[in-house]
This record gives structure tokens, sequence and C-alpha cells, in this order.
């Protein structure tokens, strides 16, 4: 699930034009070819005239150095703009203003912004003039149209930068990562790289690339020059989707989706990878919820490959390994047609031989864009996990559209088989979250009997309503006034609380708070950091 990234060899870039002030300058000739424009600020709204049907732009005036874009006052750019104590939480769950964005005008945006700081003729807000790194691809993937497991958390993590008032710039590859540290290297934060093997390879040990001093020395480091760019090495986090440290500085500098401390063990010197996670609440709430009787009797089968059904880790796989019989196996006609329900999913055609088909009883859909996707899910009554893929985020998906999710258990201990700290399997963090039915029934693999009574029970139990929950939460959190009154469907979803947009925003300002410089000094002990080359 990784992004490939072909760049090899360090390749340190010029300097160039002074500071990066050549995107000014183009951007200039672009956008404001007839000169220069001087902008005014609008003194107030006249009249009874509405603000719902007026655009205001901010009015600055601009030196030569310095280009503005537009902003309205009914954009969330121009709320923030205003209303800086807006709460961060509520404003990540909004997510239009990426819309429309590709690559190259977010980087055009933000570049334009921290100019405005620079020029001194806009007071900067809180966290523009600190520029966080996004050279893992999967950033930049996001706009582009990709929509993996992957984009889903770097979603999440943008919004919450944004939110908190970050700047952030979306390198195409490494060597526009050095030449955007090298023009911004007295703003950046944070660089937020993909694994350690790949992408950031040919830099976190180089001495020309990273500067890997005393973290704590009072001498303060170097800036780039002709032949280093001193990247500090406690500013470079990797970026992993799967348990494990990448990197130099082992797990406190890698950042994961997952608490998976919460089901490994790792030594004290090892310590644990940085959490950060990810929400499906903004993308969720958008698909209107079903109540459960109005669904018609559908499971979606969560797989986006056929060759799935033939891996030995599948739901129903042959004990004997022979894989030949899974995509003939009839139980799922035999059971649609006992019960009366319908089995649907959208696989891409990978299985061997060529030309092979889902198993009899699965009805095989055409490829869905996200909100068709969604709104399959929003009428099915339940989502079978087959094996793979894993930690898909699609069974959160599907608890906040009120449907259940069937978790395929793929190993436990044979000597006591019900010990769950001992169970692992497709989706072992909802295992770890204590997450039972009817939210999500567990099945272990080949167990056909268990299976069917999973989907019989899902198939007829909607996911509760979670009243308690919320009132308890809302007191909990010492309100006085009365709760506000919440539509109830609402109350028929399910977020987990770590996984509520509001958690992931104190996480990421959290992650971005700290002085990563102690913990950088310890883990160069640990992980004994040397040069591997010049």
């Amino acid at each position: 699930m990784e992004v490939n990234d072909s760049d090899s060899d360090l390749v340190l870039p010029t300097r160039g034009e002074d500071d990066g002030f050549k995107f000014q300058r183009d951007y200039r000739q672009r956008k404001h070819s007839k000169g220069t424009t001087r902008w005014t600020l609008v003194g107030g709204i006249l009249g009874t005239l509405s603000v719902f049907s007026s655009l205001i732009f901010v009015t600055l005036s601009l030196d030569s150095n310095t280009t503005l874009l537009p902003i309205s006052l009914d954009s969330p750019i121009r709320q923030y703009f205003n209303d800086p104590e807006q709460d961060p939480g509520q404003m990540a769950l909004d997510g239009t203003w990426k819309e429309g964005f590709s690559p190259q005008t977010f980087n055009e945006f933000f570049e334009n912004r921290m100019a405005t700081c620079k020029s001194g003729k806009v007071r900067c807000r809180t966290n523009w003039n600190k520029l966080i790194l996004l050279p893992w691809g999967h950033f930049a993937g996001y706009f582009k149209g990709s929509r993996q497991g992957e984009n889903i958390w770097t979603d999440a993590m943008m919004d919450a930068m944004w939110a908190l008032g970050y700047s952030m710039l979306l390198p195409k590859d490494t060597p526009e990562t050095y030449e955007l540290f090298r023009r911004h290297y007295q703003n950046v934060h944070m660089i937020l790289w993909s694994d350690a093997q790949g992408q950031g390879a040919p830099c976190l040990w180089n001495s020309s690339c990273v500067y890997a001093g005393d973290p704590l020395s009072i001498y303060p480091v170097p800036p780039p020059n002709s032949t280093h760019l001193n990247i500090p090495l406690w500013k470079i986090f990797s970026m992993h989707f799967w348990n494990g440290p990448l990197g130099p500085l082992g797990r406190p500098f890698t950042v994961s989706p997952e608490p998976y401390h919460l089901w490994n063990t790792y030594s004290e010197d090892e310590g644990q990878n940085y959490y950060i996670g990810y929400s499906v609440e903004r993308t969720c709430m958008k698909t209107p919820y079903i109540q459960h009787a109005e669904r018609p009797r559908q499971a979606y089968i969560l797989a986006k490959s056929l060759s799935y059904f033939q891996r030995p880790d599948y739901l129903l796989s042959d004990p004997s390994g022979n894989n030949a019989t899974h995509l003939t196996d009839d139980f799922y006609a035999k059971i649609a047609e006992e019960i009366d329900m319908t089995w649907v999913g959208s696989f891409k055609l990978d299985a061997k031989p060529a030309g092979s088909l889902p198993p009899p009883g699965i009805v095989q859909l055409e490829k869905l864009d996200r909100p068709a996707f969604h709104r399959k899910l929003a009428e099915s009554r339940l989502v079978l996990g087959i094996g793979r893929p894993a930690l898909s985020p699609t069974p959160y998906e599907a608890l906040c559209l009120g449907v259940p999710f069937i978790n395929t258990i793929q190993g436990w201990d044979q000597n006591d088989p019900e010990n769950r700290s001992k169970w692992y399997g497709q989706h072992d963090a909802l295992l770890h979250m204590d997450l039972d039915e009817p939210y999500v029934y567990h099945v272990k693999m080949r167990d056909r009997e268990g299976l069917k009574r999973a989907v019989k029970l899902a198939l007829e139990t909607p996911i509760p309503r979670c009243v308690d929950a919320y009132f308890n939460t809302y007191v909990s959190n010492e309100n006085k006034d009365p709760a506000p009154e919440i539509n109830p469907t609402f109350l028929f979803r399910y977020i987990p609380p770590r996984m509520k947009m509001s958690a992931v925003v104190q996480r990421v300002r959290d992650f971005l708070g700290t002085d990563w410089r102690p913990t950088a000094k310890i883990q160069m002990s640990i992980t004994n950091y040397t040069f591997r080359h010049d």
C-alpha cells in the first residue's frame, strides 16, 4: 500500500532565487499580468444587504514582493481569518477548504499565505508561519483522487492541521522536498516523510542532508549552504500505516493510524509508534442514515479483489490448503436462499484462472465511487469481512452508518480458544476496542455455523440507540446546561470516541506542539545513530 518513489540519489538543489520568491514572481505574472493590484478593505455592510448573498474580499495593500489570493467572508478560510477562536474540532469537520485544490494550487495557496506573514501587511494567525512539509505520496494522492486507507488517514491529518492554523506544502518528489526546505528552512516545523527504506533513505543517514548534532545544544542548527541542507533530524517523522518502526530514530518518530501498542508488546527501550489516527466522521455523516427496517435484506462483502477469496487467511478457506474450491463454494447461495437475503460486493476480477467469478450467490456490482460506495453500505444490514483487507477504514464507516461488521478471527490459542487476548484477525483494532455484538461480530475462520449465526443476528438486529452514551459524555464534560436536541438518526450511528474528529485534532495538536529534541537525543543513543555515507 506504499507509494513507490524512484528517487534514490541525494541531489542537493541549487539556491536559485532568494528565499523562494520566484513563486511570487511567477504567480504575479500569471494572476496579475495587467499590473499590481491593490485591494482595500470593504468598510462594512450597507443597509440590510444579507451577508449570505454578499461576497466580500479581504483587503490588503500589497508591496512588490507580496501577492494575495482573494478570501471571501463566507468561505472557511475567511471564517478562520475573522474568528481565530472557533473550535478547531468543528473546523476540521468542514473539509470544504480542500475542494478544488490540486497539489500545485495547494502549494500556491500556502506559499502565498506565508508570504503575507513575511510582508507584515496582515497579522499572522496562530501557526501560519509554521510549515509542515508533506512529501509522503499519500498526502498529494488525496488531491489526485486516491481514496485508499492511507489517503483517508492523510485527509484527516490535513483537516486537523488546517484547523490548527499550520501551513502545509506537498513536495512532488525528494528533490523538491530539499528545495522547499532550503527555501523555507526558517519556517519548517516538521517533515512527514514515507518509510526510511524508500523515499527518505537517501537523506536520513546522510551528513550532507540531515543535521544530527546534539539536539539540546545551545548552538543553533546551521542554515542550508551550498553543500549541506542541515535538516534537523528531530524534525523528520516517518508515516507508516502498519505496525513496526521506521526511520533512524525508531518508534517514537514513526507515525501510525492505529494504536498498535494496545495489542502489541514492546520493550521499554523500543518505545511505541506515535498514534495520531484518523476519523471518518465527516465523510460518513454526509451519507443519510437509513432505518434498519427500511433496508433491503442485503449484506455487503468487504473485498477489493476477488483473489482475496483464494488467500490462505480467507474466512472459509479449505483447511487442507486447497483454494481451488473457494470460488465454487455454495455457502453464500445456500444461506441466501435459507434466510431470504442478498450478498453484494464490488471486486476486481483478478482471481485465477482468468475469467473467474465470485462464488455462487454473490452479486458482482459495478465499480463504485466513494459516495456510491457509502450509499451501498448505508442500505446494507451488515458488512462481512472475509480476511482481507486488514485494518481497512470501511468497518468504521459501516458503524458510523449504523451497519454492523463481521470480523474474521484468523488465529487463537488452540488450548484456550475463547481467550480474546490471544486472538488476532482481520481488524485487530476493533477486536481490542472490546466492541462486541451487535456492533461487531467476531467469527473464527472456517466456523460456518458461527458465521451463519452472526449473519442471521446482524440481519435482524439494528445497532442500539446511543442515548445513554451521548448523555453520559455530555455530563462528564461538566456541561451545566441541558443537553442539546439531537437528530434521532444520529443515535443509531457509532463512532469510536478516539475516532471523533475532535479527538484527532487534539492528538495532532499535541504532536505538533511537542518539543521533540529531548526524545531525539534519547533515541539517537538507543539506536546508535551514525551517518552511513557523506
